[in-house]
């Protein structure tokens, strides 16, 4: 309002001087120019008196009000007028954003605190910075902009509900029984893979002399490879089309739950997620609670994309096929896996079936 009422100003003293010149009107635009040029002066002075400072909250869920306070201390001598301020606030994992304005005044040597409401719909990792921050001066017409960077985050957890682990998961014979891959030879020589007609660079230790000498011709087994007794957790970061905040924040919450109630039941498994923008998949080997900070920050710290490369591909790439005896692998919508598990019981929990939410928010893994 105060620009307008300026930029009126101006230009009705141009056109005044324009249709009918005299001195009076002159010296009144010239007056104005001038104090319009030595406020703006002014206000590059006290800019550099300026300075600010950003408080969050250490973190808390998302049924829970998070509050901001941004400090803003003017260490001149010379009152502010008008400072106005813009803060945006960005959730990293679901790419919401938000932006708040707000418009002060600062005496000398004066401090003000400024709080504002961070509570955010959806778990993730909020980000809160100063994305400006001007002085509009007296006619507000000019604005200079104030060097002051400052930028802050913080964790809103997603919410956890009860999984019940099957029987099949806790104590089932595969788990805790020697078990091989049909799909792939290994080298376990007490077990055999495969008979094969022997081939140049194959071992001595892997001719079957007996069937050789019946065949009349070199006869190598192949070694089994043993299933690893072990459990991994998959949680694809790669969407596939526009998804919902709320599909977002229910593979957090499917992730964060499936693992604690994994943990819960003395299970050690092996989390594996993905950044589907640099195609790369990362591994954690979980076995405690204390585990779960580092890894579920990590997941909900930045921002899911839409990409056709799954978890499951990047982590084939990267390490090869996974043979863990059981997979669980949670996405949002349904996932086809070709060649990526090529053996193992692979348990698909889509975060975008609204089914997990209802029946008191348990799911039973079979």
């Amino acid at each position: 309002m105060k620009r307008a009422i300026s930029f009126t100003l101006l230009i009705l003293l141009i056109i005044l001087n324009i249709i009918d010149a005299n001195r009076f009107s002159l010296a009144l635009l010239f007056a104005f120019v001038i104090v319009m040029l030595v406020a703006c002066a002014i206000d590059f002075v006290i800019r550099r008196k300026l300075s600010a400072k950003l408080f969050l909250s250490t973190g808390g869920r998302t049924d829970k009000t998070a509050e901001g306070i941004l400090e803003i201390r003017n260490d001149g001598w010379v009152p502010v007028i008008s400072l106005k301020i813009k803060l945006k606030t960005v959730n990293l994992y679901t790419g919401d954003e938000k932006h708040e304005i707000f418009n002060i005044s600062l005496s000398g040597r004066e401090r003000k605190k400024i709080r504002f409401n961070l509570a955010s719909e959806h778990c993730g990792k909020l980000r809160c910075s100063l994305e400006r921050m001007s002085l509009e001066g007296i006619f507000g017409i000019i604005d200079v902009k104030c060097d002051v960077q400052v930028e802050k985050a913080m964790t809103m957890l997603p919410e956890v509900f009860d999984v019940v682990i099957s029987y099949d998961l806790h104590e089932s014979d595969s788990f805790d029984n020697d078990s091989y891959s049909p799909y792939k030879k290994g080298r376990d020589m007490t077990e055999t893979y495969q008979i094969r007609e022997y081939e140049q660079g194959d071992s001595l230790k892997q001719i079957h002399w007996k069937l050789s000498g019946k065949l009349d011709k070199l006869i190598v087994r192949d070694p089994s490879l043993p299933l690893d007794k072990k459990l991994m957790v998959f949680v694809d970061k790669s969407l596939k089309g526009e998804t919902p905040p709320s599909q977002k924040e229910a593979l957090a919450e499917l992730a964060v739950s499936v693992c604690q109630s994994l943990i819960d039941s003395e299970l050690e498994f092996v989390l594996v997620w993905n950044e589907p923008a640099e195609n790369v998949a990362w591994v954690k080997d979980m076995q405690f609670s204390e585990d779960m900070g580092d890894a579920i920050s990590q997941i909900i710290g930045t921002k899911l994309v839409e990409s056709e490369i799954t978890c499951a591909q990047s982590y084939t790439s990267m390490y090869g096929s996974s043979d863990a005896t059981h997979i669980i692998y949670i996405s949002v919508g349904k996932t086809n896996f070709d060649k990526e598990f090529t053996s193992g019981r692979v348990i698909l929990i889509d975060a975008s079936d609204e089914e997990y939410r209802q029946n008191n928010r348990e799911l039973v893994l079979y």
